[in-house]
């Protein structure tokens, strides 16, 4: 069995990505909404991230997160035809964020290996704790930042070997696509655990048991490494997929090694997550040569397939879910607060009758819950409004000596453009004026009706009314109880007068 203990080494910083929008001329006066950060999936390190990737974000402020997984996997014909290696694995972490931007954890990984098959029976058990310690920001959209993970491995426990420290050096990138996120992870491992394997001599140790070579768990090669993941939240779940390369170089370095992993996350509670994953493997393979003469190359060997569960609880802070979408995303104050609604903003033109910018025009926007809004076009006559709800809004424009102009409009999450509005002139009005009459020149009190408009006037008793109306063709309706109706088109001019004088018959 062997074991080892962590030391602490410095940290790098890495820059954070924040968004940053810009204003526009004319805005009215209603306060953006905050941008909705997506929660993060913690990792095996209790940190958030994969177990595999890790992403640049912090946990919320004042929480502790904790994580521990249990499970196991296979690997057959390693060092032969009938040789065959079960793995049982565990780990356990916990993680703290100081500040927005920095985080660390301790976790204790390990695993039990049971050989059989002729001539390859053994076990072997492998503990290590490790120190990460990880700088960056995740802002809802982007994030950027860095993380060294350590380790001291040790021969038989309890013990250490300082010649064996080994550190994990990355670069760690995060972005939202849609609903969901990639994170990219890329950087070298600096393994010096191959030390614990010497002897006395500075010679390598030479096992009794061809199997521990594989069981050991160090390595006698540094590698760059490299990886994706990419998650999908959708309700309380979380789908997770992610690919982690790992190229040993060196002189005799056996060249490339991949680990993949599927994962769901279930939220149980607004502070506990359970996970399942399966897991697999490609290794560098071992000759036939390499097993008889006791000359096996030193590396982390893995089980080609295996699965397991996990469970990740946070303590302190807000009580909102880890991995579900919405919150503060690791990056917030950690306040018990519900995730901000979604908004959207208009923008839009006024122009004259000519296609020329119109100025200090009045829109009115009334949204969905009723609030009404207001703006007023600038000088090239734009204009926008911000923090409207979704669905459909009534626009109204308004400027003077200017015929008003009413729309509907959908407001989609987001920017939302509006086609430019033209405003006609208000001409000067004419005016129509009654004179109704029956057959015999008798006065008739009667209803006049005037479209388009669908003006209804009721005339005096001796058939008189005066109209104001703007210039243009009426259709003028007359009628009265007792009398057909009669419809006459009119036509109205500027500052005219126009006489509807009907005689109605019975």
């Amino acid at each position: 069995m062997r074991w080892g203990t962590f030391g602490v080494l410095s940290l790098s910083l890495p820059l954070g990505m924040m968004s940053n929008a810009g204003a526009q001329e004319v805005t009215a006066a209603v306060e953006p909404a905050e941008p909705e950060t997506p929660t993060l999936e913690i990792g095996d390190n209790a940190l958030p991230g994969g177990d595999l990737i890790s992403y640049p974000a912090a946990l919320p402020a004042r929480v502790v997160a904790a994580a521990v997984s249990l499970g196991g996997g296979m690997r057959n014909t390693l060092l032969g035809p009938a040789h065959k290696m079960k793995r049982g694995t565990t780990s356990a972490g916990v993680g703290f964020s100081p500040t927005p931007w920095l985080s660390a954890s301790l976790e204790l990984t390990g695993y039990y290996d049971s050989h059989s098959g002729t001539g390859f029976t053994g076990t072997g058990a492998v503990g290590e704790p490790h120190l990460t310690l990880r700088a960056g920001k995740f802002d809802g959209k982007m994030g950027f930042g860095g993380q060294v993970r350590v380790w001291v491995p040790g021969k038989d426990a309890p013990s250490i070997v300082p010649g064996a420290t080994s550190a994990d050096l990355r670069g760690l990138f995060l972005t939202q696509a849609g609903p969901a996120r990639v994170a990219i992870n890329a950087g070298f491992r600096l393994d010096n655990s191959a030390a614990t394997v010497e002897d006395d001599m500075g010679g390598r140790v030479v096992y009794t048991e061809v199997v521990d070579n594989v069981s050991v768990g160090v390595s006698e090669w540094s590698a760059a490494t490299g990886g994706i993941r990419v998650a999908y939240p959708t309700g309380k779940l979380v789908i997770g997929a992610e690919v982690m390369a790992e190229y040993y170089v060196g002189e005799d370095a056996p060249g490339l090694a991949v680990l993949a992993q599927g994962d769901v996350r279930l939220a149980l509670s607004k502070m506990l997550t359970a996970e399942f994953y399966v897991s697999g493997s490609k290794m560098p393979g071992v000759t036939l040569t390499e097993v008889a003469s006791g000359a096996i190359p030193l590396i982390a060997y893995q089980p080609v397939i295996g699965a397991g569960i996990g469970l990740q609880a946070r303590f302190g802070g807000s009580k909102s879910p880890v991995i579900v979408g919405g919150g503060d995303g690791g990056t917030g104050g950690g306040e018990d607060t519900p995730p901000p609604a979604k908004l959207g903003n208009l923008t839009g033109r006024v122009l004259d009758d000519a296609g020329q910018p119109l100025a200090n025009a009045t829109i009115t926007v009334t949204g969905t819950d009723g609030k009404v809004v207001t703006a007023t076009s600038g000088a090239d006559g734009t204009w926008s409004v911000e923090g409207l709800p979704l669905g459909d809004v009534n626009i109204e424009v308004v400027a003077s000596e200017r015929i008003a102009s009413k729309s509907v409009v959908s407001v989609r999450e987001g920017a939302n453009s509006v086609a430019d509005t033209a405003l006609a002139p208000q001409l000067p009005p004419g005016t129509i004026y009654c004179k109704i009459r029956d057959f015999s020149g008798k006065p008739v009190q009667a209803s006049v009706i005037i479209e388009p408009g669908g003006k209804t006037i009721q005339t005096a008793a001796d058939g008189s009314c005066e109209v104001p109306i703007a210039p243009g063709t009426y259709s003028v309706t007359v009628s009265a109880p007792g009398y057909r109706a009669q419809t006459t088109t009119y036509v109205v001019d500027q500052n005219g007068s126009t006489i509807v004088g009907a005689e109605l018959n019975k």
